[in-house]
């Protein structure tokens, strides 16, 4: 994870900074929407899901909570967006019922309101707040020669007029985003049109116009140039962040956003099908968009690994099974290994985030709303819940096998035998890092001691765990569980 997120998160888990604040709305009566609550814990959001799944309607959702802000120097209005400019009446349709209810941060308050359309017109009740909104739809991808007003502007004939030099942290964003050494970025204007900005870039002591870069680099320098003067405070919407974009600078436009964010306490709510964006980004900033039959659900803090999984493999497994992390993952790995009676060919586990994404997951399986076989496998401290199972034992996956190795004299000779160890080390480094109030960090702590990579330490105890102290009984209702499900 990025540094800024440490940064941001320090200050936004106590409440410092972030003075205007979209805390979370509910939509009703729009688009499958049926009230369902839409929590934004980070200042940056990320939202994921199939496409349909409803993440542009809570963006549009999002731009309409507010009215515009007054530009204080040039005493200018920006028009502040409204419902009708998303969500419009069509010859096909005629939009009604629609109540969208906002919880806002002004200051130290929270405030709540709404916006909706009962019949024939939006209404905003008594007001909407003031907030600086910046709209980034994926229109923005576009390259420039086929935007309506801009290929005139392309001709040979036409002489430029005027040109705006782009600040020198903007252009250090974009060498980095892009990983080249742009220089003398700006923004030029011709007698034709002034209103109409191009983009003009100097690379390798070339000069090069919008009309002549690719699509990512096109569509980067425009999102930078909208963001390098927004007003602190300011809410910013971009549909589809990653287009364009290939995998390392889709993760360097997001450390870009991080640090923005923390600099001028900006809110950014983004949508995405990347897993590169998401990786970026901590649990508290992910939101993924299950669609059920007419309905959605709304899961928080999913892994990458599910959000952008496809359900529908080349040749997808029989039997999904859902787990807290990957540590968890290679565990039920084990587990299936040793059991004779399940075909692991017919089985993926795969992590998908905390224990309520797993529990909520297990629930729509059990109640046929998803579209493949799957078990939630929850730790085996956690509360039971149906369509789920639960790990041998009754402690947290770490703490189970570190005192059930201690406690078996044939597990810890095994384990000293695997990393090359004596006994006496391994049970040494064991107990002193179980001293640590975080169980988490047992694994770090001891694998850095015992001088073994911490993963490389964790797959082998899991090994010597089932081997040594498993019992049958659990592996056979585990085993017994999975059957039933995969013939069911």
């Amino acid at each position: 994870m990025h540094d800024e997120v440490q940064k941001i998160k320090r200050r936004f888990d106590k409440r410092e900074g972030w003075p205007q604040l979209l805390n979370y709305m509910t939509i009703n009566g729009l688009r499958g929407w049926s009230g369902e609550k839409i929590n934004f814990n980070f200042p940056i959001a990320v939202i994921s899901g199939e496409n349909g799944s409803g993440k542009s309607t809570i963006l549009k959702c999002a731009a309409i909570a507010y009215d515009s802000l007054e530009d204080n120097e040039t005493k200018d209005k920006p028009r502040p967006f409204y419902g009708s400019d998303f969500f419009p009446d069509t010859t096909w349709e005629i939009i009604t019922g629609v109540t969208i209810n906002y919880s806002i941060r002004q200051g130290p308050n929270d405030k709540n309101h709404s916006y909706n359309k009962k019949d024939r017109n939006w209404s905003d009740g008594t007001g909407r707040p003031k907030r600086n909104i910046i709209w980034l739809d994926i229109a923005r991808t576009l390259p420039i020669d086929s935007t309506v007003g801009y290929s005139r502007l392309a001709k040979k004939k036409n002489i430029e007029s005027a040109t705006i030099e782009v600040d020198e942290k903007t252009a250090k964003s974009y060498s980095y985003i892009l990983s080249r050494p742009y220089q003398n970025i700006s923004l030029s204007t011709t007698k034709i049109d002034a209103t109409r900005q191009v983009g003009v870039v100097t690379l390798y002591n070339k000069r090069i116009s919008q009309f002549h870069q690719g699509a990512g680099e096109d569509a980067t320098l425009d999102l930078l140039v909208s963001l390098q003067s927004v007003k602190n405070n300011s809410l910013i919407l971009i549909d589809e962040v990653e287009a364009s974009l290939h995998p390392s600078a889709q993760r360097k436009l997001i450390h870009h956003l991080l640090e923005l964010a923390r600099l001028k306490e900006l809110q950014i709510i983004l949508s995405t099908h990347s897993q590169h964006v998401l990786e970026e980004l901590p649990e508290e900033a992910r939101i993924f968009l299950q669609r059920r039959e007419d309905k959605v659900e709304v899961l928080y803090g999913v892994s990458s690994n599910y959000a952008l999984s496809k359900m529908d493999e080349p040749n997808h497994p029989d039997l999904y099974l859902f787990t807290e992390d990957q540590r968890a993952t290679f565990l039920v790995n084990e587990l299936l290994r040793k059991m004779n009676s399940v075909d692991m060919t017919t089985i993926k586990v795969t992590h998908v985030g905390p224990s309520n994404v797993v529990k909520t997951l297990g629930q729509l399986s059990k109640d046929n709303l998803l579209p493949i076989k799957s078990i939630g496998i929850l730790d085996a401290d956690e509360n039971e819940k149906e369509g789920c199972i639960k790990l041998p034992g009754d402690k947290s996956p770490e703490k189970q096998i570190f005192n059930d190795i201690l406690a078996n004299q044939d597990a810890t000779e095994l384990l000293a035998k695997k990393l090359s160890l004596s006994q006496e080390s391994i049970r040494h480094e064991l107990s002193k890092s179980m001293t640590d109030p975080k169980h988490h960090f047992w694994v770090k702590n001891c694998a850095k001691n015992l001088n073994q990579s911490g993963d490389y330490l964790w797959q082998t105890m899991c090994i010597v765990w089932v081997e040594h102290c498993v019992t049958e009984l659990a592996l056979e209702k585990i085993a017994s569980e999975l059957n039933k499900k995969l013939n069911s």
